[in-house]
């Protein structure tokens, strides 16, 4: 599959949804949600693996596999946020993690900005701090929210903002980048459960 910007990915469904109709369904449901984050967090994404039973998302972050299950979906926009959290980790976990300038971040800031991201905070904080970076960035949350997340993470933010602000934002921004992207091959996401398939 490709989205409008030529970002191509597999996509494989879960065979229990019976018929290649749902299957099909299931897809554009999902890919629709993932095509509407920004470019830049996309491009490493090679693989959206959708299953009919469990909950929850997680990605193989060097692989760029996304495993995403359906009783993930509701009604309160967590699809979105799921999605750009999950999308973080193949990309900015590694411009982060390790970095002295992550470090100094985190020990200036005087919060997490979750409970999830302060209790796993060697893999969870940079993708929670990044979701509410970007929702910050996004002019859609109302004044307290705004003010919690600058309270809390100010540092982070800054960083987030020198690093990210002039990344590929398509479809947000509405421009997209010209990149040419080729289909990914199968040693791009090589490994895991899904090295078989």
């Amino acid at each position: 599959m490709a989205f409008k910007d030529k970002i191509k990915f597999h996509v494989w469904v879960d065979p229990k949804y019976g018929s290649m109709k749902k299957a099909k369904e299931m897809a554009r449901k999902v890919t629709r949600i993932l095509g509407s984050l920004p470019e830049f967090l996309r491009r490493h994404v090679h693989v959206i693996a959708i299953l009919s039973e469990g909950e929850g998302a997680n990605i193989d972050g060097p692989g760029g596999v996304i495993t995403w299950h359906e009783n993930t979906f509701n009604e309160n926009g967590f699809d979105e946020e799921g999605f750009m959290h999950e999308t973080a980790h193949t990309i900015i976990d590694n411009d982060m993690y390790g970095t002295t300038a992550w470090e100094s971040a985190v020990q200036a800031d005087p919060n997490y900005i979750s409970q999830y991201a302060k209790d796993y905070p060697d893999r969870e904080d940079v993708a929670e701090s990044f979701v509410a970076w970007y929702a910050l960035k996004s002019g859609r949350l109302n004044n307290d929210d705004e003010e919690k997340i600058s309270t809390a993470i100010p540092n982070r933010v800054a960083l987030f903002d020198d690093l990210y602000s002039n990344e590929d934002f398509y479809p947000v921004s509405g421009k997209k980048s010209g990149t040419k992207y080729s289909m990914p091959k199968k040693i791009d996401y090589n490994g895991g459960w899904y090295h078989n398939c």
